[in-house]
């Protein structure tokens, strides 16, 4: 689980962006699993 929660416009500057394998790592969820929920809508960015 993450940390914190971070406003919209924070969120939105691409310093704060993370990489799949970033994603992965914090969320304990894996890359081809990233990769499955951004293929069918569940993710955006």
């Amino acid at each position: 689980m993450l940390e914190q929660s971070i406003g919209c416009e924070e969120w939105m500057n691409k310093e704060n962006y993370l990489t799949t394998g970033q994603l992965a790592k914090r969320t304990g969820i894996t890359v081809r699993t990233l990769r499955y929920y951004d293929k069918v809508g569940l993710m955006f960015g």
